[in-house]
């Protein structure tokens, strides 16, 4: 299968002078961060992301080669999405945390990490092309996108070899990290380089452009083992990409398997477009806990409602949610006087014995969803909760924490690339 396929992971194989050129071209990018030594202050900054934008337009075409064929822009768009699409479904879970900012900030942030990602995965490839074992094109392209970015004096490089410092003390916060570049070096390996930077603007772009992310951080140091698993998924999906390509071909028929990849697409698509109108338009999705709004709306139902800019937008008869000692309430408006808002359930049969000021409103709900926050009332009031559960027999094992993430993450990563090696073997020896 491929066989006639010219890879560009074998051309150094064949062109030594090759492999010393894309030697230069990775140890260039990933250098290039030590400029703010020679230029201090912002300038130093400006002048890196200049450099790395000269560096990656001079020496992408060199590097825009594919890899084995396994997969294409359209498979890691996908795959993204889905990733996308789990990290939502934890912050439906755990809720999310916003991040305002203004169009001119989002814009220059957005070509920042154009930039940065596009540097990181020309070194990246280039690195990874300068040897022919995949063992080893997966060890350096990790390390290459783990330290991108810093510099030689940075405390990413300087706490590797402090005894209580970097990954000695932090390891389990390093763990996705590590995950999340195998997992880059993986599509390098099957995809090249288009499908790589491809991911990485999409599942990047969503934790650095979007206003609102899951607060994956309220579960404390488990935090990183949710980050770990999700990433450890993805890496997952791509050995069995191809098996699993191969088996509806031989299960559906052609036309059948075309609109079954037209109706996916679609569905993709429309959830995109949604958030991305939910993220334009501000709107927040917030669980309903309390009955206290039946029938408009029921516990369970998941409420949407649209951040307002000025407090005059509420009008008697809207809903709107607003915090009331430390816990946000959904309620309805039935007067407005000279301190605040008067509110009421709909289910209740006397007004809130409280005024909501102004700055305690987030928002007026516009519409809602029916019964799909009852996934996150189980786990939030199940007896003292799974949750409370995790934490009791975590405050028991805390001390070994990270010895035991650590091991549990490196057999998996073990496993999984033991797979991946068998895969390649049996396609194509290298």
């Amino acid at each position: 299968m491929y066989r006639n396929k010219i890879s560009f992971f074998t051309l150094p194989r064949v062109k030594n002078n090759a492999s010393y050129l894309y030697a230069f071209i990775a140890i260039a990018l990933f250098l290039t961060p030590n400029l703010v030594f020679l230029v201090p202050s912002l300038y130093g900054v400006y002048l890196t992301y200049l450099v790395w934008c000269v560096l990656v337009i001079l020496f992408i075409p060199l590097v825009s080669h594919k890899g084995l064929g396994g997969l294409g822009v359209r498979d890691v768009v996908n795959i993204g999405f889905i990733l996308i699409i789990l990290f939502m479904l934890f912050g439906f879970l755990l809720g999310f945390y916003y991040r305002g900012s203004s169009l001119q900030s989002l814009l220059i942030d957005l070509a920042l990490l154009v930039i940065r990602i596009s540097a990181a995965e020309v070194a990246r490839t280039c690195i990874m092309a300068v040897t022919s074992k995949r063992s080893l094109k997966l060890v350096m392209g990790t390390i290459v996108g783990f330290f991108f970015g810093s510099t030689l004096f940075s405390t990413k490089f300087t706490n590797l070899f402090t005894p209580y410092g970097g990954l000695f003390s932090n390891i389990s916060s390093s763990i996705p990290q590590v995950i999340y570049n195998i997992l880059i070096s993986e599509i390098h390996i099957l995809g090249g380089l288009y499908p790589a930077l491809a991911f990485r603007f999409i599942v990047d772009g969503y934790w650095r452009i979007s206003p609102y992310i899951p607060n994956i951080s309220s579960f404390g140091a488990i935090s990183p083992v949710i980050l770990s698993l999700i990433y450890l998924f993805a890496l997952i999906l791509i050995p069995g990409y191809d098996s699993i390509k191969g088996s509806s071909e031989a299960i559906f028929k052609r036309s059948a398997r075309r609109i079954a990849s037209i109706a996916i697409d679609i569905m993709i698509f429309a959830i995109i477009i949604l958030v991305s109108y939910s993220l334009y338009a501000k709107i927040v999705p917030l669980v309903v806990i309390s009955g206290s709004m039946e029938t408009t709306i029921n516990m369970g139902d998941i409420a949407l409602v649209m951040k307002i800019r000025n407090p005059s937008e509420v009008k008697v008869g809207d809903i709107i949610a607003f915090w009331n000692e430390n816990q946000i309430v959904i309620h309805r408006v039935v007067d407005i006087t000279e301190n605040g808002f008067i509110t009421k359930g709909d289910a209740v049969p006397s007004p809130d014995p409280f005024i909501v000021e102004s700055n305690a409103i987030i928002g007026k709900v516009i519409g809602s969803i029916p019964k799909i926050g009852w996934i996150t009332i189980i786990m939030r009031s199940t007896p003292e909760g799974l949750r409370n559960i995790a934490f009791h027999i975590y405050s028991g094992i805390y001390s070994y924490y990270p010895l035991l993430l650590s091991v549990a993450i490196t057999v998996t990563l073990i496993i999984i690339i033991t797979h991946k090696l068998n895969i390649s073997f049996n396609r194509k020896s290298w």
